[in-house]
Order: structure tokens, then C-alpha cells, then sequence
């Protein structure tokens, strides 16, 4: 299961030219206009707290990625939350749903429901993707922003250490800038030389990694593509969710073409994925059920996903579970069907023509 790896570069143009409103080094707006407040006492990053750090986190309801984010935010608040580290998860989703989903996936963390959307003009102003978190120091300003799961717990760990580097961050997000202009003009051999500067300094990069697949396919370098997709396995090795999430760009149905599929590393991917949850992790059997249907083996994957179905901790969850076992349950009948139908007709070769006799 899997909803936010791409290969667009159109998606990547998206993302990589976001101008947000609240930039490193901005004091965090106020959080005084939200009246809803769960799993703790309101709170307010833009006044300062000694030895406290904020992590601000947007997201709604209806966002799978959110849903997909959520259970790493309540790891990191387990880690963090007695080290001065406060996470909100800030949304003006409805209400009633987001208390339903808190209650469902069991969120420990404080969530802000801005049912008046007090901070659309703030937080939420020049967002345009979520999930997406900031993280406010200790003295009130922004000093990170970005993808929740794109090294938020690093970053944490290197503030609570004083060690964390401004600056190198304030240079990353230049060479995105960069990257995002040369999207723009379609410069996209340009693009693909800043994508392997950023991966030179961060080669855990599963969003450059992405684009720079997607780069390769839109200059028609299939083989460059698929050679760089088999790279993926051995950088990301220890890594279950970006295996998960390799796995299922290259298995699941998708507007990807078919010259950049290799399923051989969607097995692979998926396989190491298991190995890497312990079969525990309803997210990635749906994507090891995906793989399996996508090379044939239909049946051993609708044992898999009523597996997923079986251990999912919410009903979101389970309803996306199910929507793709009901797939694998119509290609199993449409295998049936196929299996009884006649055989088409092969037209015969034509016999060749005689050879001339030589009489006249």
C-alpha cells in the first residue's frame, strides 16, 4: 500500500517549487485561534517555552499519506515526548471525523482541530501538499520544515544534541530551489545534474531518487531508469517503508509504463520489506499481495491481504484493504472465465507459392 511515490515529473515540479510562507528562521505563528483540542491542553509554539521544541505537523483525515504518516508521528512523540519535544498534528479537517480517526488509529499526540481555520493564513498559507511538518525551537522560530517522514526524527535528535546545522539545511533547500527552476523551464538534463548534487549529499533520498527515475523515463532512458530503480535496493536495504513504497510504484495498477516496470525488483523490494516488519505490517502485505497478483500468483495473494485485513488497527485501513482484495477476487474469476473460453482462431500461414515450372 502505498499513495505518494511518483514518477511525474509534473508531481515533482509540484513539489520541488513550493514556495511556503513560513521559512527557516520565521517565528512560529500563533496558535491561539484553535479552539479544539485532544490528547492534552492547548498549546502555543509562537510563545516560547524553555526546553520545549514543537513539532507542527498538517494534515486531514482524508490525505492517505496523513493516515500513512500518522503511526511514525506517534513513534516519535513515544521517543520524544520526555525530552521536550511536543507534537501537534494541526488539521481543519471535520471534527467528527478526526476524532473518530484518533480514537481508531489510537493517536497519542495533541491533536488541533481549526474548525474556524484561524491558521489558513498562517500555518496553512502557501502549503501546498500534506502532510507537512515544521519544527519550532526553543526559542519560538521555525528551524525545519518538511515531509513528515523525510527526516523529522534526525532532525530532532540533532537539536536535542546541539548539533543540528542551519545553515547546510539553508543550502539544501537552495539547491531545491534550483532543482524546482529547472523543472520549471523543462531544463531536464539541468534537472537531473542538480538531482545527483542533492543525492552526492544525501544519498537517502527517496523523493530525488524518484525524480530522478522520472527524469530518465521523460529523456526516454528506460534502461538508465529501471538500472537506477535496482539501485534502490541496496541503498535503501534497511529500510521497510521505502522498499514498500518502491514496490508498490512498480506492481500496483499505475499510469507507469510498462517499459518501466520490473517486477523483478518489486519482488524483491517487497520480499525485503516483509523481512524488515516481521509480516507484522498490514501496509506492506497489501504491497507484497500486489506484487505477487502482478506476477501471477493471484490466489497466494488474496491469502496475504485478508492477512493485512485481519491485522489493520483502523477502519480506513481496512476499507483500502479491502478495496484491493476485491481485485484480486475479480482477476481470480476473470481467470476462470478466461480458462473456459474457446481458443481464438489462428488464421493459417498461407502456403507459399509455387515455384515457377519453367514451362511456358
Amino acid at each position: 500500500m502505498q499513495t505518494s511515490f511518483r514518477f511525474s515529473v509534473v508531481v515533482a515540479l509540484a513539489i520541488a517549487s513550493v514556495a511556503l510562507a513560513l521559512d527557516l528562521g520565521d517565528r512560529a505563528p500563533s496558535l491561539d485561534g484553535v479552539t479544539v483540542w485532544l490528547n492534552g491542553d492547548a498549546v502555543d509554539p509562537s510563545r516560547p517555552s524553555k526546553g520545549t521544541r514543537y513539532v507542527v505537523e498538517l494534515w486531514a483525515t482524508w490525505c492517505p499519506p496523513c493516515r500513512a504518516t500518522a503511526p511514525h508521528l506517534a513513534a516519535l512523540h513515544n521517543e520524544f515526548k520526555d525530552r521536550g519535544v511536543v507534537i501537534i498534528g494541526l488539521t481543519d479537517d471535520d471534527e467528527a471525523k478526526v476524532r473518530a480517526f484518533v480514537e481508531s488509529a489510537k493517536l497519542p499526540y495533541r491533536i488541533a482541530i481549526d474548525s474556524k481555520k484561524a491558521t489558513a493564513g498562517t500555518w496553512m498559507k502557501g502549503v501546498e501538499g500534506i502532510p507537512h511538518a515544521f519544527v519550532v525551537d526553543t526559542n519560538g522560530v521555525v528551524a525545519w520544515s518538511g515531509h513528515p517522514m523525510d527526516g523529522l526524527r534526525e532532525v530532532l535528535s540533532d537539536l536535542l544534541a546541539s548539533v543540528y546545522d542551519p545553515a547546510r539545511r539553508k543550502a539544501r533547500e537552495e539547491l531545491q530551489e534550483r532543482l524546482g527552476a529547472a523543472l520549471q523551464n523543462q531544463d531536464l538534463k539541468g534537472a537531473l545534474k542538480i538531482a545527483d548534487e542533492i543525492l552526492t549529499a544525501e544519498p537517502r533520498r527517496m523523493d530525488v531518487h524518484q525524480l530522478r527515475i522520472g527524469l530518465l523515463a521523460q529523456l526516454e532512458d528506460h534502461e538508465g531508469a529501471k538500472a537506477h530503480q535496482r539501485k534502490l535496493l541496496e541503498i535503501f536495504d534497511d529500510s521497510a517503508k521505502d522498499l514498500n513504497d518502491l514496490a508498490w510504484a512498480l506492481a500496483a495498477p499505475s499510469p507507469l509504463p510498462v517499459e518501466m516496470r520490473d517486477l523483478e525488483v518489486a519482488v524483491l523490494a517487497a520480499r525485503r520489506a516483509m523481512e524488515l516488519t516481521d509480516q507484522k505490517d498490514p501496509a506492506v502485505l497489501d504491497t507484497w499481495a500486489m506484487a505477487l497478483h502482478a506476477v501471477g500468483l493471484t490466489e497466494w495473494a488474496l491469502e496475504v491481504q485478508e492477512r493485512a485485513m485481519a491485522i489493520a488497527k483502523d477502519d480506513e485501513s481496512r476499507r483500502m484493504l479491502s478495496a484491493n482484495r476485491d481485485y484480486f477476487l475479480g482477476a481470480i474469476r476473470a481467470k476462470k472465465i478466461a480458462a473456459k473460453a474457446p481458443a481464438p482462431a489462428i488464421a493459417p500461414k498461407a502456403d507459399p507459392a509455387p515455384a515457377p515450372s519453367g514451362d511456358p
